[in-house]
């Protein structure tokens, strides 16, 4: 089963799994996102 490249529609998706798809994303381009939501 391959991955999407394109995200789910945001309005079938609960806050929780917004949060966690946003991340993934964001990790591609910022590897230390971890570190930043830690710190703040």
């Amino acid at each position: 089963m391959a991955k999407k490249d394109t995200p789910t529609d945001p309005s079938s998706m609960s806050r929780r799994r917004q949060f966690i798809e946003t991340y993934k994303i964001t990790k591609r381009t910022d590897p230390r996102i971890g570190l930043w939501l830690l710190l703040t």
